[in-house]
């Protein structure tokens, strides 16, 4: 078996696809149930057409309900989980445009449509042997997630990854008043180029991570820690870091690690 051929259909247990399901679900719940002005949102005819809100506001209330509804039973249901990723899509782009933020990177939904319309192609888990139809989905979800950190270090440019460019970030959400902690990157400048150069390695290594165990072991902990200093550090908050949680192996046994520690 090739090296390709293991990272998509290496046959793992169901359990990684309900992990994925529960994580997927419940952070798919935990944006739309925040949002509730997605709930009676009315935009000018413009935005509406730029974003396909081409029903009315009733309507969409009704919509709205049955995504919440289709996301619940997505725990189950592949026909559910098709479902909702379908709305999810129609309900996307709003919540990005109530987020009132400039950083595209920041919003939340994108990789759980992605990874609700992969889970609706999984074969059922139930009573289900170890099977390759049960890795190919995990892997393309956790490319969703890692995506945008590749993107935004192609976007940036390794030269955004400086401790000056560090600083002067802090200082424009300073100003902003968003970031409480900011004085801690803007007068320490070794710390701001420890952050410019982490978060360069993190960048480069999540996607990595997707391939190599061993690389995810060393990255995700480093990505999601990062996300939470960046709260107080800059004011931001990324969504998706929960979803850094699809990166557990739940598939694997106690005999199953203990056996790849040893090897």
């Amino acid at each position: 078996m090739s090296a390709l051929e293991r990272l998509f259909f290496s046959p793992p247990s169901a359990r990684g696809i309900v992990a994925a399901r529960i994580i997927v679900v419940a952070h798919a719940l935990w944006i739309v149930l925040s949002r509730p002005s997605l709930w009676s949102v009315n935009p000018p005819r413009d935005l509406a057409l730029r974003f396909g809100w081409l029903f009315d506001v009733a309507t969409e209330r009704v919509l709205f309900i049955v995504l919440v509804v289709a996301i619940a039973l997505a725990l189950f249901s592949r026909v559910a989980s098709l479902a909702a990723a379908v709305l999810l899509y129609h309900f996307a782009p709003l919540e990005e445009a109530l987020a009132h933020s400039g950083d595209p990177f920041m919003y939340g939904l994108t990789a759980d449509v992605l990874a609700l319309a992969v889970l609706a192609f999984v074969p059922r888990v139930r009573n289900a042997e170890p099977s390759g139809d049960f890795r190919w989905p995990i892997v393309l979800i956790r490319f969703a997630v890692a995506a945008p950190y590749l993107f935004s270090l192609v976007a940036k440019g390794i030269g955004w990854f400086t401790g000056s460019n560090i600083a002067n970030v802090a200082r424009t959400f300073d100003l902003i008043g968003v970031a409480p902690a900011a004085n801690l990157v803007i007068d320490h400048p070794v710390l701001a180029w420890l952050i410019a150069i982490g978060w360069l390695l993190v960048s480069i290594g999540m996607p990595i991570a997707v391939v190599s165990r061993r690389v995810a072991r060393f990255v995700v902990p480093i990505a999601a820690l990062a996300h939470l200093a960046a709260i107080p550090l800059f004011g931001v908050i990324w969504l998706a870091t929960p979803l850094l949680l699809l990166f557990v192996d739940y598939s694997a046994t106690p005999n199953s690690s203990a056996h790849r520690a040893s090897a």
